[in-house]
């Protein structure tokens, strides 16, 4: 994966972390708007509810070993962000940072299988007052926030949506994979008993009329149909036969225990 693809899943990662309603949170965050900004951080969060604590967290966001090593070259860039949070965090992939190299003033979290763990946790630093330059670089992010959140979920769809479109495609794919091994084992099953190979078998050369085949089977059921017919009315027309004569010698006086 490019540094790119990895920041998203470090930006998404984030935002799962620290989600509405919960905490409003912000990417590429001046200290200042317009030609007043000097730093920016990667990610602001802050806590929305009283029960977090309504407190702001800023965010170092590193893909690589070699952006990280940019960043620790220049440790001044965090302070202009750093000085308005309560806690400030190191977000990065794995193996980005070694031991000893994390500032005491930082916490640290990997990405580990699309979230976040925790390897460090941030200590509490005394954050000044938030100024009206700083609120103002928040306030102008809070667009593209929402579009980030947007952004992500129609990716999820969109991704939600491809998978199960896959599974359809897997199934169909199985059902005719087993249709077809049922056809070949019919076909095999039939050269067995008849020696006629189906795979191979060309009807027209060897002048099989598959018309006049199909009415010989139609007649064939039906004779057996008729068949069966006949023969159950032959014995109905015996027996009421013998319901006569067994009546008619009753009238007579005629029984089993006389005749004996």
């Amino acid at each position: 994966m490019s540094d790119r693809d990895i920041t998203a899943a470090l930006q998404a990662a984030l935002m799962k972390a620290y989600p509405l309603p919960e905490y409003a949170t912000f990417f590429e965050v001046g200290d200042a708007t317009g030609g007043r900004h000097s730093r920016w951080a990667d990610a602001v969060s802050m806590a929305i509810w009283p029960s977090r604590g309504l407190t702001i967290t800023g965010f170092e966001l590193k893909a690589s070993r070699s952006d990280w090593l940019r960043e620790k070259k220049k440790p001044e860039k965090s302070c202009a962000i750093q000085r308005y949070c309560n806690r400030w965090a190191l977000i990065t992939a794995p193996n980005v940072i070694m031991p000893g190299e994390l500032p005491e003033t930082w916490g640290h979290a990997e990405l580990v299988s699309n979230r976040l763990m925790w390897r460090t946790p941030a200590p509490a630093l005394t954050p000044e007052p938030l100024d009206a330059p700083f609120v103002a670089s928040l306030l102008r992010r809070c667009g593209q926030a929402s579009e980030a959140l947007i952004a992500k979920r129609i990716a999820d769809v969109t991704a939600d949506a491809r998978a199960e479109q896959e599974q359809r495609i897997q199934r169909a794919v199985q059902d005719a994979t087993e249709r077809t091994s049922s056809a070949a084992a019919a076909v095999a099953k039939f050269k067995e008993a008849t020696g006629i190979d189906l795979s191979s078998w060309n009807a027209e050369k060897v002048g099989v009329d598959f018309a006049a085949f199909s009415t010989f089977m139609s007649a064939r059921d039906s004779a057996r149909w008729n068949q069966m017919t006949t023969c159950a009315e032959q014995m109905r027309r015996i027996a009421d036969k013998l319901d006569l004569a067994v009546k008619a010698m009753a009238e007579t006086g005629i029984t089993e225990e006389a005749e004996a």
